[in-house]
């Protein structure tokens, strides 16, 4: 057999991928985690299936593969494999369910037709390779797990001891159920049944024993019914007299209830002489009593005790009536314009003190006003600077007299080349010393035309005036401007400086008396509205003497004030609008108070009209006389209540009534169904009775015939029961005699059976363990002769090794000689089953454990196998890799 290809639609991490297999030595080295053991393990699901699994499976044993293998990304879960065997090319399609195998769809096809040859989709590989899924995971499929070497599970046709030790255990075992050892808790069926056939035979004598009295029984049966029949007829004849008796007596009470009936008739209709209202007109009656109760009920809640104080106080709040819609918006409105002039006051009394600390701080104020004004200061000054220019008037733009934007910028420019030429000195000297000389020459240009610029260009030296006119000209100016700071030193400076300061507080004085002026006119408004507005809340009850007024703080006062006002109006306001809601709602309820009672009058006018048909003395009726508004009844139901009594007595009355006409209906009809019956009952005489003394010892002697009858026929019933189960029990124990020598035989078969397999498997063992063994031997003698050479199988094909002189299992060899040992018995084992024709070996990196200088001899091994077998060998490493 050689394997083709596989298709992989879904199986663990592996999904939609085609892998073709050659002759010989497949090789797949690939890392850890590639898919290399679910491929393997899925070369082996398409032979052999995969098992069904729960969920709650025990998690401390191993994932099942159908669990472990299904694709989690979804899909199919399967594929297919294509191989040959004996000329015959085959394909097998598998597609696995979840959990279950009963969701496994399976197809074969052989020469490309579909092929049903297999017995079950399990058999598959069992069919194929003669293995079960065990043994060809002990033998063609070697995995990297270590798996002890036995013969166990191989071959359950003929190669393993251990097979045939299972069935001759499962033999034994059968045989026990047949015939066991005599201290048995299960002494087996045999016995089991010879023991209830000899309970069987002594109940069998039992019950022809019970069968031989019953003739005596039916005897005694006979002569009692015949006595008990006597007693009887005499009996009857008795009562038939009895009866006679009876019957007039019986006439007569019947008769006396007819007449006890028709009185009680006849005084019901005398109390009620004028009958009952018809069912139409107690259906109108219930109408009015429903309109009624609907009316009690539907009137509005009225004030509770709380809504009524609170009335009260409103009445006497507001007896000069309340305030209109029109009155409360000018009342709002003048506290509108209160609280804004409030706050315009609040600002301007701010800005006052503002403009108080300005002017604070100018020396006019500190000092006092000046003797002389601006205007004479510039006359002194014009006679100065008259004295100065001789034919020209000095401008007297104090702007002009400013330093020149040209020459800010040339020192500016000046400063930059000094210390530039400074520091770049230190890096060039001649360009360092250029710069320097350069800013130097600049700033001689900016000194020179700051000076021209300050002379304005003429020769004030030169003047020809009087110095002495000159200096007292000066003096002049300074002692009208000296006291108010301006003594810079340059009279013409100082001089317009002193006109302008003085402007300046002028303005500043002229500001305070118009914000003065604005303060008194707004405290003059806000007076007048605050005195209208407390006016008006004074009417209703409100005082505002308790305010003090803090002294030289009017604005505080008339801010408090206004806040009390805001709050008096609200509530004003708030109370006036609770009176009218009050008022309209007392209206509104007097009015529905006076419909609904009308309702109710209207309703309860049409029942009397009804009840006085009927009870024209109203006895019945009578506290029903007053209206509505005399019962009180809106919200107590009292009236509908009422109704409803009157109508349920009436009804009441009526069933009575009916009651009463059926009762002597039906007395009347017993009398003359009873007449009908008994002919003649009403004129019967009495009988006079046989003598009771006799009677009485006749139904002594009746009852304990009657009684002994029934004991003896429960007898009879018992023994007949008996005599039927003797025929039935004798069948019964024929069978069991048949069943016993049918068991006895059975157990003579299998005990033979046992003896013949005891002896196949002595010559199965002689026939195979040699073989598998010298096989043995061969393959671990190619890898580790030390192990070949210590071996020795036992005859369940279990190997034992020499160690320290005695004979030790598998499991005292290292990592690496297992694997040696393991690979050895599998090949071993599937030369036994196959001979020199292995179908094909796949090998899922078992030589783990392996060292290099096994490995190279592993490799010559599998060389040598290649040439005959196909080998699929997986590796994760290159140092395994045995090509």
């Amino acid at each position: 057999m050689k394997i083709k290809s596989c298709y992989i639609a879904g199986f663990g991490k592996i999904k939609d991928e085609k892998i073709e297999f050659k002759d010989g030595f497949n090789l797949f080295e690939r890392e850890n985690g590639f898919g290399k053991t679910t491929l393997a393990t899925f070369i082996k699901a398409m032979f052999y299936g995969l098992e069904s699994y729960k969920s709650n499976y025990s998690k401390d044993k191993k994932m099942p593969e159908r669990l472990k293998f299904y694709p989690l990304s979804g899909g199919v879960f399967g594929g297919n494999i294509e191989f040959t065997e004996g000329g015959n090319s085959y394909r097998i399609e598998r597609t696995f369910g979840k959990k279950s195998d009963t969701e496994d769809v399976t197809k074969v096809y052989k020469n490309n037709e579909e092929f049903f040859g297999f017995e079950s989709e399990k058999s598959i590989g069992e069919a194929l390779f003669g293995l079960n899924e065990n043994a060809f995971i002990r033998t063609l499929f070697i995995g990297s797990e270590y798996i002890e070497s036995s013969g166990a599970g191989i071959s359950e046709n003929s190669l393993s001891a251990a097979g045939a030790d299972k069935a001759i255990d499962e033999m034994s075992a059968n045989i026990k159920t047949y015939k066991a050892s005599a201290n048995a808790k299960n002494p087996g069926k045999i016995p089991v049944m010879k023991k209830e056939a000899d309970e069987l035979s002594v109940k069998i004598k039992n019950y022809e024993k019970i069968g031989e009295n019953l003739g005596e029984k039916y005897k005694r049966l006979s002569a009692i019914s015949e006595e008990i029949k006597i007693l009887k007829e005499r009996k009857e004849k008795y009562n038939s007299l009895k009866l006679l008796s009876e019957v007039n007596a019986q006439y007569a009470a019947l008769n006396e209830k007819v007449k006890v009936s028709e009185e009680k008739l006849a005084e019901f209709n005398k109390n009620y002489p004028y009958s009952f209202p018809k069912p139409d007109e107690l259906e109108s009656m219930s109408s009015s009593a429903r309109a009624i109760k609907s009316a009690e009920f539907s009137m509005p809640d009225g004030f509770t005790e709380e809504e009524k104080s609170r009335l009260k106080l409103l009445d006497e709040k507001f007896a000069g009536g309340t305030v209109s819609d029109e009155q409360a918006e000018e009342k709002q409105t003048e506290l509108g314009e209160l609280k804004s002039d409030l706050r315009e006051l609040s600002a301007v009394n701010a800005n006052l003190d503002e403009i108080k600390e300005e002017i604070k701080k100018s020396p006019f104020y500190l000092v006092g006003e000046p003797a002389a004004t601006g205007e004479k200061v510039l006359l002194k000054l014009k006679k100065y600077t008259d004295l100065l220019g001789g034919n020209e008037q000095v401008n007297t733009d104090k702007n002009k007299r400013k330093t020149p934007k040209i020459c800010i910028a040339l020192l500016i420019l000046a400063i930059v080349f000094v210390l530039g030429g400074a520091g770049v000195f230190f890096i060039n000297k001649l360009v360092g010393i250029i710069l320097f000389a350069a800013g130097i020459t600049v700033l001689l240009t900016d000194a020179f035309i700051y000076l021209l610029k300050r002379s304005d260009g003429k020769d004030y030296g030169s003047v020809s005036a009087n110095r002495y006119e000159l200096t007292n000209a000066k003096n002049e100016i300074y002692a009208l401007i000296a006291r108010y700071g301006y003594v810079s030193g340059d009279p013409i400076k100082d001089a317009y400086d002193f006109n302008d300061g003085y402007l300046s507080y002028k303005k500043l004085c002229s500001k305070i008396a118009e914000g003065t002026q604005k303060a008194e006119r707004l405290f003059e408004k806000i007076n007048t509205i605050s005195n209208d507005l407390g006016s008006f809340l004074s009417e209703y009850g409100f005082t505002f003497d308790n305010i003090v007024y803090p002294e030289g703080n009017k604005l505080y006062y008339y801010k408090l004030k206004t806040e009390k006002y805001e709050s008096a109006l609200k509530e004003i306001l708030t109370s006036s609008d609770e009176y009218k809601a009050f008022t309209k709602r007392a209206e509104k309820y007097e009015e529905t108070k006076k419909k609904l009672e009308s309702d109710i009058d209207f309703n309860l006018s049409d029942v009397k009209k009804i009840l006085v048909k009927y009870d024209p003395e109203e006895t019945y009726w009578s506290d029903l006389g007053d209206t509505a508004a005399a019962k009180g009844s809106l919200n107590s139901s009292y009236i509908s209540d009422k109704i409803y009594g009157i109508i349920t007595d009436i009804t009441s009355n009526i069933a009575e009534k009916k009651r009463f006409e059926e009762d002597y209906g039906t007395k009347l009809k017993e009398l003359s169904d009873y007449k009908t019956a008994h002919p003649g009952c009403e004129n019967a005489e009495n009988v006079s009775a046989a003598n009771p003394s006799d009677i009485a010892a006749d139904d002594k002697k009746l009852d304990e015939l009657l009684k002994e009858e029934v004991s003896l026929n429960k007898e009879i019933e018992e023994d007949e029961k008996y005599s039927e189960l003797t025929d039935g029990s004798k069948a019964e124990l024929s069978e069991m005699k048949e069943t016993i020598r049918g068991l006895t035989h059975e157990y003579e078969i299998l005990k033979y059976a046992e003896k013949f397999m005891k002896e196949a498997k002595d010559a199965v063992i002689a026939k195979y363990t040699a073989p598998i063994e010298s096989a043995y031997k061969k393959y671990v003698g190619a890898l580790d002769k030390n192990i070949s050479d210590s071996v020795k199988l036992s005859d369940r094909l279990e190997p034992n090794f020499e160690k320290e002189g005695k004979l030790a299992s598998e499991g005292y060899l290292s990592d690496g000689e297992k694997a040696v040992s393991s690979l050895g018995f599998r090949l071993a084992a599937a030369e036994a089953v196959f001979g020199g024709n292995l179908p094909f070996v796949i090998m899922d990196d078992p030589f783990v454990f392996l060292d290099k200088k096994h490995l190279d001899e592993v490799k010559v091994l599998l060389e040598t196998l290649s040439e005959t077998s196909q080998i699929i060998y997986f590796c994760c490493h290159e140092s395994r890799n045995l090509i």
